[in-house]
């Protein structure tokens, strides 16, 4: 009998420990899962092949840390670079995980994919072992996560949010301990709550450093120590957000080059003064109407970013209102996250096009499940899953996951081999170690027609060379040129520009054209 007690005992460990595996591991398991469906593995994954600019300047620059410290040319956009430094729009803090990751373990193409799953792994072991999830929590945020194509999209790319998503993780899951009374049965002892709210305020510091509207996350430990009239804390955190904002302005200032999205339109907006920021707005708004809409009729997939997104801010604001008309207390969560994420979704509107910012909201829309889970019902998991159901079913396969093929690669290897026998990397920080390209243009055949190179070539570039991807305009002015290297099309209009200018083309292939300065 006591036997079988202990059996009956050392089983259930066994089930529970097998199952907080499967609930940490999910995103390894997801990823696994949607190459599956592909018939292909995450080994399989090529992110030459990717389509996206951005892959290109993340990976390269950690390449060039891993081989020569720091890029030894200035990553940006058209040909823009940093005061200080040859790191690119978002500066050198975001890529400093990934440079660690690639120290141990090498750095290739899968390399990204990799350490992106591992962050996400970390979070998830982050929410089961400090917000201690009963077993249905975890089986529906898995399914949320496991539904949700666009976010495992971005997972198995070369992109860097996913060590985002695991700040953002700890930040909530803390801040579910310093407000909401569902968190935990037990109230923290004002030691471990000093350490929550030193750690989600220095976490909020570094992400405001990179981007500013994450600000809005001091919101959880400024109404924490409010909460406990701790008079230090309530000097000390609005003290800390200005100085994350004074940080951000010097390190956007000295170490990161300009963005050339619209971004550098904001003082244009500012300059409107009230009615110009509120046209903006109330146009975006519009706008993000039409890309909801567009999801659903056109395959689009920002719409279902922002659907996503208004489903749990609806469901948050629903039952605040709720609680209201009853003389009961909306969650304390609730009204941070609501009132965080208007500001970040205005920010965006006001820095960045909604296709762009669309990207920027997948972490928020991590988080606020984790809130929603937390504060309302299992329940909220499975209706987003059925969302990700529906968006993988309409988007269809509109952003592939991209998968190598032999020809392809081996296509890239000789590329690797003919670059670096033309491009020379010198020891010295300077345009000599930049290659450009134009990612518009026309045809010298056919000015109304297109003729621009695939920008995946450039992951072919040695390393240490730093990229510069350029619109056709720049073009125009031969002192905008400061690259050493352009890649164009083979029929582009641009080459009439570079050859005008003195540059000489070296390299000419069916697929691209290279000119270097003399």
């Amino acid at each position: 009998m006591i036997q079988t007690i202990s059996d009956s005992k050392a089983l259930k460990k066994t089930f529970h420990i097998l199952a907080a595996l499967l609930f940490v591991l999910t995103p390894l398991l997801a990823g696994v899962l949607w190459c599956a469906l592909d018939g292909k593995t995450l080994a399989d994954i090529y992110i030459p092949l990717g389509g996206w600019s951005d892959e290109i300047t993340y990976y390269k620059q950690i390449e060039s840390i891993l081989t020569h410290g720091i890029p030894r040319g200035y990553f940006g956009y058209n040909q823009s670079q940093a005061m200080y430094g040859p790191f690119g729009y978002w500066g050198f803090l975001p890529l400093i995980p990934y440079a660690l990751w690639g120290l141990v373990f090498g750095w290739t193409y899968t390399s990204p994919i990799y350490a992106n799953i591992f962050f996400c792994v970390l979070a998830f072991a982050f929410i089961y072992f400090v917000l201690k999830p009963s077993k249905k929590w975890c089986v529906a945020f898995s399914a949320f996560w496991l539904f949700f194509q666009f976010l495992n999209r971005h997972v198995l790319s070369g992109a860097i949010e996913s060590t985002l998503i695991l700040q953002l993780v700890i930040v909530v899951v803390l801040g579910e301990y310093l407000l909401s009374d569902k968190a935990s049965s037990q109230a923290l002892s004002a030691r471990k709550e000093n350490w929550y709210v030193a750690i989600c305020t220095t976490i909020v510091f570094f992400m405001t450093v990179l981007r500013p509207y994450y600000a809005v996350f001091y919101l959880i430990p400024f109404w924490a120590v409010i909460r406990k009239k701790k008079k230090i804390g309530i000097v000390a955190v609005p003290a800390v957000a200005f100085l994350s904002l004074v940080c951000f302005v010097l390190y956007k200032q000295y170490t990161c080059a300009a963005y050339f999205e619209d971004v550098i339109h904001i003082d244009e907006r500012l300059a409107g003064g009230f009615t110009g920021i509120f046209v903006k707005i109330a146009s975006d708004v519009v706008q993000l109407a039409k890309f909801i809409w567009y999801g659903f009729r056109y395959e689009d997939v920002t719409g279902w970013y922002y659907l996503f997104l208004f489903v749990e801010l609806g469901i948050m604001l629903g039952v605040c209102i709720r609680n209201w008309l009853k003389k009961k207390p909306a969650p304390r969560m609730y009204v941070s996250t609501l009132i965080g994420n208007t500001l970040i979704l205005l920010s965006i509107i006001l820095l960045f096009t909604l296709v762009v910012g669309g990207r920027h909201i997948l972490p928020l829309i991590v988080v606020n499940a984790i809130i929603l889970l937390t504060e309302t019902h299992i329940n909220v998991g499975w209706l987003l899953g059925f969302i990700g159901i529906l968006a993988s079913l309409l988007a269809g396969n509109n952003e592939p996951i991209p998968y190598g093929n032999p020809e392809y690669v081996a296509w890239m290897e000789s590329l690797e081999d003919v670059f670096a026998e033309h491009m020379e990397v010198t020891d010295t920080l300077s345009y000599d170690n930049v290659v450009g390209m134009p990612v518009s243009g026309f045809s010298r055949e056919d000015s109304a027609k297109e003729a621009v190179t695939y920008y995946g070539y450039l992951y072919a570039v040695p390393a240490g060379m730093a990229v510069s991807i350029d619109f056709w305009e720049m073009y125009e002015e031969p002192e905008n040129i400061k690259a050493k290297y352009i890649l164009a099309h083979p029929d582009a209009k641009v080459r009439d520009r570079l050859e005008e200018i003195g540059m000489k083309c070296v390299l000419e292939m069916e697929e691209l054209v290279l000119y270097v300065r003399e």
